[in-house]
């Protein structure tokens, strides 16, 4: 039962942030009708600056987070 609870939780996770990344790309192509993956790449970005503030820096949650969305 422990591992059912851990697996609802990661997959409830992970479907939250690729919805994210599916409504910023529809809302984008939505207003300016042009397919733009750049969108993509700015979430990367976004993430992997999270990811080395607060693990290679060691640094708060928190921290990353608003490297993430500087």
């Amino acid at each position: 039962m422990h591992q059912v609870v851990l697996s609802l939780g990661f997959g409830l996770v992970t479907a939250s942030i690729l919805a994210m990344g599916a409504v910023g790309f529809t809302l984008q192509f939505g207003v300016t009708n042009l397919f733009n993956l750049a969108f993509g790449e700015g979430l990367t970005v976004a993430a992997f600056s999270a990811y080395a503030v607060h693990i290679n820096l060691g640094l708060n949650i928190w921290l990353g987070m608003l490297a993430g969305g500087v």
